[in-house]
């Protein structure tokens, strides 16, 4: 539950800065336009990065090499 408000908050935390970044307002319809194009592309960039970084986790070797010692090297 604390996660799904984190990400909710950090996303519209985003959006204020992107209003504010680019002195938009909201009621003019073309602004509107543009605070959609921008919102919208930082969102999917943070998708499309979110997807290199979850497939680096999944492709990652996570279980130990299997080792291939004798019993006599291991009683050393």
């Amino acid at each position: 539950m604390r996660i799904g408000i984190i990400i909710i908050k950090f996303v519209f935390i985003s959006g204020l800065l992107i209003i504010a970044n680019h002195n938009l307002n909201l009621n003019d319809p073309i602004e509107r336009g543009v605070f959609y194009t921008k919102f919208f592309g930082w969102f999917d960039h943070m998708y499309q990065r979110s997807l290199g970084i979850v497939g680096f986790v999944v492709r990652s070797e996570w279980l130990p090499q299997e080792n291939n010692l004798s019993d006599a090297e291991v009683t050393k």
